[in-house]
């Protein structure tokens, strides 16, 4: 028993696990750089007016930081493997590489969510360095002081502050120390597997399952976070698909202009105009503006064309 209490009591998981996560919290943080450099520099508003699909844009940029960040959490891994921990080893070597991969496929898409916020490149990476790491520490140290006094509230928040992915990562890594010990303290012997049945020891033989201490759930709650948050990503970007649902619903708003006045049209102008129409496809000319006009919405919701179209050509 006291070995068991010994091994819960072990502050070396917590410790690991919240210096692994501060290292990690500046590679997810920097992939917020270059989204607002960009947008601030209007190469995003450039891509996009050339043509770029929103969902093109976020899924290559989502692959290309994947990569990215592929490097520096194999380097983490390495780290494990070197040190070679007692709460590290074997299975639980094969459960940190999942916990990175997937918390690094959680946090970019949520900085890529971010990203709409923030104009200023320094101040949109130190912002999430203090998110990524100081934040998931805090809630980290709420869970833990809960588990004295509160358990059942405790475990109720893990749940929720499991959408946090670094708190995921962080309690990933601190529960797999602590379980790794517990066990081996509990299957040590059959009277040892006895005395922790009889006090109500919780322990997974098993670091993938899904009841904790085991991390299968914390697994599942971040690959479910990756895909949402890419996706909740691109509908921000498409303004959560209104102006194809409003074109839908009201397909004939934009065409009900209010009847304006004829305007009288000077010579030249209905000889371009002429000139313009009679205009085919292959010709010498550069640029051909044909029917172009201007229209604004009224306050009832009306469409006015307020100057009237016009055309020319230019070599």
């Amino acid at each position: 028993k006291d070995e068991v209490d010994d091994s819960q009591s072990d502050a070396l998981g917590f410790i690991i696990s919240s210096t692994s996560v501060f290292g990690l919290s500046f590679l997810f943080a920097s992939f917020i750089i270059f989204l607002v450099q960009e947008k601030d520099s209007k190469a995003k508003h450039i891509q996009f007016v050339s043509g770029v699909q929103a969902s093109s844009y976020w899924l290559s940029t989502f692959a290309f930081d994947l990569l990215n960040a592929l490097i520096p959490s194999i380097l983490v891994f390495f780290l494990f493997a070197v040190f070679n921990l007692e709460g590290y080893r074997g299975e639980n070597l094969a459960a940190i590489f999942l916990l990175l991969m997937f918390s690094t496929w959680a946090a970019i898409p949520l900085s890529y969510i971010f990203s709409f916020l923030f104009s200023n490149a320094l101040v949109a990476f130190s912002l999430m360095v203090v998110f990524y790491y100081f934040v998931s520490l805090v809630l980290q140290v709420i869970v833990f002081v809960l588990v004295v006094t509160q358990d059942d509230t405790a475990e109720h928040l893990h749940y929720i502050f499991l959408l946090h992915p670094t708190f995921a990562l962080a309690i990933g890594l601190s529960d797999m120390y602590t379980n790794q010990g517990v066990r081996s303290a509990c299957t040590q012997s059959d009277l040892a597997r006895e005395l922790c049945e009889s006090n109500d020891v919780n322990y997974a033989d098993s670091v993938f399952e899904f009841k904790r201490p085991a991390i299968g759930h914390i697994l599942l709650y971040l690959f479910v976070e990756g895909l949402l948050f890419i996706t909740f990503t691109i509908l921000i970007e498409r303004n959560f698909f209104w102006p194809e649902i409003s074109e839908f619903m009201f397909p004939n708003r934009n065409n009900n202009f209010v009847a304006a006045s004829p305007l009288l049209e000077d010579d030249d102008v209905a000889a371009e105009r002429t000139k313009v129409a009679a205009i085919s496809r292959i010709s010498d000319e550069a640029v051909i503006i044909k029917n172009l006009a201007k229209v604004y919405n009224t306050i009832e919701g009306a469409a006015c064309p307020c100057i009237k179209s016009f055309q020319t050509g230019a070599k």
